[in-house]
C-alpha cells in the first residue's frame, strides 16, 4: 500500500487549553511552507494522494487546504481519530482505510506520526518537523518494519 504521512505545517504558539490548541492557525512560516509544498506537488503529477484523511485541528485543515487545495480533483476528509493520535490509533485508522484508493495520506500531529514512521520503517527517521511529507510503501497487515520510505520532502528544502 502507498501511504503518505504529513505533519501539519508550522502553527501559532502552543496552548495548554485543549480547545484553544485545536484552533491554532498556521503561522506565516507555515503558510509559506504550504505554498512551497503545493508548488512542488504541481510539478509532479504522479505524486497525488487519492484518499486524504485530516485531523480536525485547524492547523491540519489549513495545511490540507493550502497544500492540496489547487490540485484538481483532490478532496480531504476530516478524521476525528487523527487529533493527537498515538501510533496505535494511527495504525487503526490506516487499517480501517486499507481498501481505500491509494495513495492514502494522513495529515496529523507529532509525536504520533514520527513514532509511527519509526515503527513502520524500523528506523530512527527522527522527529518529523512541521510540514514534512513522507511517502512510504507498506505491507498490510501493518507490522513493525513493514514500510520503506520512498520519498521525504521537507519544506525547508523547497524554499
Amino acid at each position: 500500500m502507498k501511504l503518505w504521512l504529513m505533519r501539519h505545517a508550522q502553527a501559532e504558539p502552543w496552548s495548554t487549553d485543549i480547545a484553544a490548541d485545536q484552533e491554532r492557525a498556521l503561522s506565516a512560516r507555515g503558510r509559506l511552507d504550504c505554498t512551497a509544498l503545493n508548488e512542488w506537488l504541481q510539478q509532479y503529477p504522479e505524486h497525488r494522494a487519492n484518499t486524504i484523511l485530516v485531523s480536525p485541528a485547524r492547523r491540519t485543515r489549513e495545511t490540507a487546504e493550502r497544500v492540496l487545495g489547487s490540485l484538481h480533483g483532490i478532496a480531504s476528509v476530516i478524521c476525528d481519530p487523527l487529533w493527537a493520535a498515538s501510533p496505535d490509533e494511527l495504525k487503526r485508522v490506516i487499517t480501517l482505510h486499507a481498501d481505500s484508493p491509494e495513495p492514502i495520506m494522513l495529515i496529523g500531529h507529532n509525536p504520533g506520526l514520527s513514532e509511527l514512521l519509526a515503527w513502520l520503517t524500523d528506523s530512527s527517521f527522527g522527529n518529523m518537523s512541521p510540514g514534512t511529507l513522507v511517502m512510504l510503501d507498506v505491507s498490510v497487515p501493518l507490522h513493525a518494519g513493514c514500510g520503506e520510505i520512498t520519498l521525504s520532502v521537507q519544506p525547508s528544502d523547497l524554499t
